[in-house]
Formats: C-alpha cells, structure tokens, sequence
C-alpha cells in the first residue's frame, strides 16, 4: 500500500499555494473557472508545476511517482472495488482512495492512460462508499446522528475524485457524481443542523466546509 511522503506533501504544497491564491482572486474579480481540474491546481499552473518536478523536487517527484505506480498497479488489479468496499472499517479511513491526489497529478502531467484508468476505478469506488453511507445514515434513527456524522466523514473525496478526472469521465457518471455528491451535503447539512445546533449548522455553508465541494460540481 503506498506511503504518504514528504514528497506529495511537498508537491501539493506547490499545487495549494497557486490555487488558493487564484481562487481568492477569482472570488473577488472573475467567476469560478470552467474547466477542471480547479481544486489543487489547475491547467495553467501545469507547466510551472513540470518545471518544479524536473528541477528542485526532481527526487521527490521519482519517489512519489514510483509509490504511484505500485498504487496503480493495485488498483488495477482485478476486484480492487469489491475489496476495497468490504475491508472498508473506521479504523482504515482514507486508506481506499489513498494515492487519489499523487495519481490525478501524474495524469495531468503526463497524460498517460493508466493514471486515468486508477482514476475512474477510485471514483467509482467512492461513488459506491457515498451509496453505501447514505443508505445506511438513512436507517438511523436521531438518537444515532453522531454515529451518522462519523459514517458521512468516511465517504471520501468524491468531489476530489470528480474533480482530477473530470476530462477522463462519461457525462452520464459525471451527472451521477454529481446527484451523489448533492446528496451527501444535503445529508451532512442535516447532521450538523441535528448536532451542533443551528448556529454551528450555518457553518456548512462557509468556505472553509462546503468550498471544495461546490468548486468541483458548478
């Protein structure tokens, strides 16, 4: 299973920075960009981003993309899905769709097919953990919404997912991505609202929870 590093730490590092800054720009002047990927970086920022692999991350950038590769190779396997569903658990969060961010940027780097491919088969995956969650917080009762609140946080990026391979997705799976994703933020609207009261509730609302959200689905 790959390792998170210091490498894609640093590289997102990279990626965050110019975006943050262009979103905070784009919020006061321009409307949200059109294209995607817009969340961690964005196609403009491509070119700089190459420059810094081939220059001063060059190690980190080999060493992140070998962990990819042998991430790739997993995920590809045969029954990656189906797996990767049952062994899902509180304890192993994150674990599923770990690599998500390392393969989206490979994939717009270096266009290769394979990356794409891990791609779609995470976001397929964390479109069946979304229906999952949902089906199951839908059978419970309101004397377990902490429990529903745990379960919602353990959906996943999909808007994340949805987001870096947007390019690589039929449009019917993108409209269905995008139901599933409405459908979570409504679900985690009410748990809030149930949980932490409606001034916690208006929360939801702000940049710092629903932000990614909305950028990766307008």
């Amino acid at each position: 299973m790959m390792r998170r590093t210091i490498s894609i730490l640093a590289l997102l590092m990279v990626m965050r920075g110019g975006a943050a800054q262009a979103q905070e720009v784009a919020s006061q002047r321009l409307p949200i960009r059109k294209d995607h990927p817009r969340i961690l970086f964005n196609k403009d920022q491509l070119p700089a981003i190459r420059a810094k692999c081939e220059g001063p991350l060059a190690k980190d950038y080999a060493q992140m993309k070998s962990q990819a590769d042998e991430r790739v190779d997993e995920i590809l396997a045969e029954g990656f899905v189906e797996e990767s569903l049952a062994e899902r658990d509180g304890t192993s969060a994150g674990k599923a769709w770990e690599g998500l961010e390392a393969i989206g940027l490979l994939w717009h780097l270096t266009g290769d097919k394979r990356y794409a491919q891990a791609g779609r088969r995470l976001h397929e995956l964390l479109m069946k953990m979304s229906e999952e969650t949902l089906a199951a917080v839908a059978a419970l009762d309101r004397s377990q919404t902490l429990r529903g609140k745990q379960m919602l946080d353990q959906t996943g990026p999909l808007h994340l997912a949805y987001d870096l391979f947007y390019d690589s997705l039929s449009e019917e799976v993108r409209q269905r991505s995008l139901h599933r994703n409405v459908e979570i933020m409504e679900c985690k609207r009410k748990m809030d609202w149930a949980w932490q009261g409606w001034q916690q509730g208006r929360l939801f609302h702000g940049p710092s929870r629903a932000a990614p959200y909305i950028m990766a689905f307008y």
